[in-house]
């Protein structure tokens, strides 16, 4: 939730347990938490070299591997480097093959078999590539969410919000504000979640100030982020 003090304090004793038990997954792990806080501070340089420190001590193969594979891929979007962007891209599709099938592709420490690496869509938009990262995201819905968001609604909240800043790109301000008017009726205030709903509220509200989706799209946008200060100062809420 945006606490990247606590999370690097995480991060520094799994180092440390990943050491004294020889378990250098666990330091993947880390460091892939370490190039998440640093890609949302802005340090995208930083981010790049953690996800290949990360890669280098963790076995192909395995899942940590694959996942900082696509952290590097989406750094090197932020960068703005197409070509790099491209390579690591092909490094995340080479890990992803290299996974064995498991039982559980949708929780946090897995990932999907069948899909294009995670990051494809944000980092094509970083690059400007809105028709593509349109695409890809629309296939990750068809794919992943046929039904709806079922047990990952933050997840598809996420997924939403990128096809609405593709569609906003696009020209496409009423695709735009139903995608994120639509994400934001997950009632998902996880941090990056919250990131997100914020860049697309910016974006409708500059590439078509007063029009009547980007009104739309704020008020919604407001009544989520009260409702994430509310349950901020009342911890004991669990909703």
């Amino acid at each position: 939730m945006g606490d990247h003090a606590a999370a690097l304090v995480w991060c520094s004793d799994t180092e440390r347990q990943g050491r004294d038990t020889g378990h250098p997954e666990l330091t993947g792990w880390a460091a892939l938490t370490r190039a998440l806080i640093a890609h949302y501070q802005g340090q995208a340089s930083r981010a790049v070299a953690l996800a290949g420190s990360g890669q280098a001590v963790t076995r192909p193969g395995s899942a940590v591997h694959a996942k900082l594979a696509a952290r590097e891929m989406r750094s090197l979007a932020m960068l703005g480097d197409a070509n790099g962007m491209e390579s690591a891209r092909r490094k995340a599709v080479a890990a992803i093959e290299a996974l064995a099938t498991g039982p559980d592709e949708a929780g946090a420490f897995s990932i999907p078999l069948a899909e294009d690496p995670p990051y494809t869509a944000t980092s094509l938009l970083l690059i400007g590539r809105y028709r593509d990262a349109a695409e890809v995201t629309r296939r990750v819905i068809d794919t992943v969410y046929p039904g709806g968001p079922g047990a990952q609604p933050a997840k598809y909240a996420r997924t939403l919000l990128i096809l609405g800043l593709a569609q906003a790109r696009l020209g496409h301000a009423d695709a735009a504000s139903a995608s994120g008017r639509t994400a934001l009726k997950c009632g998902s205030a996880a941090w990056p979640t919250m990131v997100l709903t914020g860049k697309l509220d910016h974006l409708l509200a500059g590439t078509f100030p007063c029009s009547t989706p980007a009104v739309g799209y704020h008020a919604s946008y407001v009544d989520l982020t009260r409702q994430a200060r509310r349950s901020t100062s009342h911890p004991g809420n669990t909703r």
